[in-house]
């Protein structure tokens, strides 16, 4: 029923050559759903992704956003879903040029013999260079959670697997001289206001769907080579997120990732920030259980003044096993530089726990064990000018980059936690 009527909006992809003379702006994107299931499974998956672009003799920007979620539930037989989804946006003009892209990819499967499995990844990457103002900022998310013989008051025992990953960036240039600026601040506003909306219109088209074909529908959600330009100032932003869960007889599996990472540069002030989270949980009563996460964050400027770098990794395991026990390990890494004239400052903190209990008590299961792992870390680091306005306009930086990337951050985690309580009851 979904699929005849569907034709809401096109999008356009193909080879784009630019022409470095006049004004370019350019998106592509693509998406990729496969589902199959045999002998009392079911399994579903959705992508959606959007990227959008804008240039004219003063401004440019790039947005894109992509996503993907998928679920697989069997009592027996088998199920797999995998969903792809990417997201490309660029500009120019004869002032500098801006590019972002996104990807996402989710995977899970049921097999009566081998239990659930799942797997989640997503990247994001934006740049921007050119005269006078650059900036670039980004963020993704993974879920991945697996539980084998839970209980369905129909079926009987059986397994879950679900995951969901998303990702999304953006890149600015413009003049600083007539109403640059202004222009500019608009021009953030108007991307961001319609990318999202567009986004908000494919993902209620995928869960309908979910719903209708047929009774699933959980909720869904940018690297690449950049070679700055020394004679202009340039901003970008790169990360990546796995999340891997796998479970097995009587056992249960989750995992999460968030990252962020922002950079702005003009031609007296610069800076870099960048966080990465991930956590992980394995419990169980018979069998086995596995859960990895992975993260990281990278964002960089330059100007003519000097540069900055930053840079966050996390990583955390937990694994219980029948008859080893339980086991977890978590790992979190910061970097951060600056140097230049003047003003240069860095900043990075990071934090790791991980805890593990075999032969704990459960009213409904008996004795069994856990694991349970997080880490996180954040940098920054800033660079500016003394004279004129540089130190007034460096502190504003700095309280401008912390906020905004830290309030991405906390929507990121807040996806996660609120996907680890769906797919199906962990948090």
């Amino acid at each position: 029923y979904e699929i005849p009527h569907l034709g809401r909006r096109s999008l356009q992809e193909g080879g784009w050559y630019p022409d470095w003379w006049s004004n370019n702006a350019a998106v592509h994107g693509s998406g990729h759903a496969d589902a199959d299931a045999e002998d009392y499974a079911v399994a579903g998956t959705g992508t959606a992704s959007v990227a959008s672009a804008f240039a004219d003799n003063i401004v440019q920007g790039s947005n894109s956003i992509a996503a993907s979620g998928s679920l697989a539930e069997g009592w027996y037989g088998e199920s797999y879903a995998d969903g792809d989804s990417d997201a490309y946006a660029s500009t120019n003009n004869y002032n500098g040029e801006t590019y972002s892209g996104s990807m996402a990819d989710s995977d899970a499967e049921y097999d009566y013999y081998y239990g659930a499995d799942a797997d989640s990844d997503a990247e994001f990457y934006a740049g921007a260079h050119g005269e006078d103002i650059v900036g670039a900022m980004g963020a993704q998310i993974t879920v991945a959670v697996a539980e084998d013989n839970s209980y369905d008051d129909w079926w009987g025992y059986g397994g879950v697997g679900g995951a969901i990953g998303g990702a999304k960036s953006k890149a600015r240039q413009g003049l600083e001289d007539w109403y640059g600026p202004q222009m500019l601040e608009f021009l953030d506003y108007q991307l961001d206001s319609r990318t999202m909306g567009e986004f908000d219109l494919a993902t209620d088209i995928v869960l309908a769907a979910g719903y209708e074909i047929p009774h699933l529908g959980r909720r869904s959600l940018q690297e690449g080579g950049w070679y700055p330009d020394w004679w202009s100032n340039n901003a970008a932003v790169h990360g990546s997120g796995h999340a891997d869960a796998d479970a097995e007889d009587y056992a249960v599996a989750g995992t999460g990732t968030a990252s962020v990472a922002s950079a702005f540069a003009d031609n007296i002030v610069q800076g870099s920030n960048s966080i990465a989270a991930s956590g992980s949980l394995a419990e169980g009563w018979y069998g086995e259980s596995y859960a990895d996460g992975d993260s990281d964050a990278y964002a960089s400027t330059n100007n003519y003044n000097g540069e900055t770098y930053s840079g966050s990794m996390a990583d955390s395991d937990a694994e219980y096993d029948y008859y080893y026990g339980a086991d977890a390990d978590s790992d979190a890494e910061f970097y951060a530089g600056a140097h230049g004239e003047d003003i240069v400052g860095a900043m990075g903190a990071q934090i790791t726990v991980a805890v593990a209990e075999d032969n704990s008590y459960d009213d409904w299961w008996g004795y069994g064990g856990v694991g349970g792992a997080i880490g996180g870390a954040k940098s920054k680091a800033r660079q500016g000018l003394e004279d004129w306005y540089g130190p007034q306009m460096l502190e504003f930086l700095d309280y401008q980059l912390d906020s905004r990337t830290m309030g991405e951050f906390d929507l990121a985690t807040d996806i996660v936690l609120a996907a680890g309580y769906e797919i199906p009851h962990l948090g």
